[in-house]
């Protein structure tokens, strides 16, 4: 039997999803949800990834390391690639090092979940829900709690 895929979600009109302005969040898993980022040295690795590129090509508002999948609040850096490309390039840079540094295997699911961050909405709100998914999960008291989630950008 053959699997159809799932169409994706249509794209909002009028959002450009490969020049700088909205702001995505965008969720990535691991294939199978393999909990690849349960290894604290494999999660210090995303966040170490994070860093690098925010202020490059992409600006990161939050970002949390869930043990299976990450959550990302990014905005596309004038000059930077597009929303897929860099979530591409995150990818394969992320799995490199992983196998690299660690000698394990990291794959991700083909593709990425993102929803724009509407004018209307509060940054930092969206920012706080992306901290909080380790509290909402069970696996910290608060998010000061869980050492792989965080801003470049906020103090929350």
């Amino acid at each position: 039997m053959q699997v159809t895929p799932k169409p994706r979600p249509h794209r909002l009109p009028g959002v450009t999803y490969d020049q700088p302005g909205p702001v995505f969040h965008c969720r990535l898993a691991t294939w199978d949800r393999i909990p690849s980022f349960a290894r604290p040295d494999a999660a210090r690795l995303v966040v170490d990834a994070l860093r690098f590129y925010h202020g490059r090509s992409v600006e990161v508002l939050a970002y949390c390391v869930m043990p299976d999948h990450v959550h990302l609040l990014v905005r596309i850096a004038e000059g930077g690639p597009s929303l897929s490309r860099w979530i591409g390039d995150f990818k394969r840079w992320v799995s490199r090092a992983v196998r690299k540094q660690l000698e394990l295997e990291l794959t991700w699911q083909p593709g990425f979940f993102e929803r724009v961050i509407r004018d209307t909405e509060d940054l930092v709100e969206a920012a706080r829900y992306v901290v909080g998914n380790p509290v909402r999960a069970g696996l910290a008291g608060n998010p000061q709690d869980y050492f792989w989630s965080g801003s470049f950008v906020y103090d929350l």
